[in-house]
């Protein structure tokens, strides 16, 4: 990883499973051992630098739940500029 640039990773040994609340239902990615987070991503979604911070913590021994109310999970951002 060069200096400056974010970790990344893909949904390699992630599990999938739904969640429903609010009368809608979004799939939800676990993975990890021990005390729960919960990493809600920002626009544009689960990106692999989302799932990079999200291994680091389960590296770091915790539990992590990375819900997917948008976005294609795993999938790298292409902007367009205009």
């Amino acid at each position: 990883m060069a200096a400056g640039s974010a970790p990344r990773s893909d949904l390699s040994g992630w599990r999938k499973a739904p969640f429903t609340g609010g009368g809608l239902t979004y799939d939800c990615y676990e993975k990890g051992a021990g005390p729960g987070v919960v990493l809600i991503p920002e626009l544009p979604g689960i990106t692999p630098e989302v799932l990079g911070l999200a291994e680091h913590l389960v590296a770091e021994g915790f539990t992590v739940v990375v819900p997917s109310p948008f976005g294609t999970p795993g999938a790298r951002q292409r902007w367009r500029t205009a």
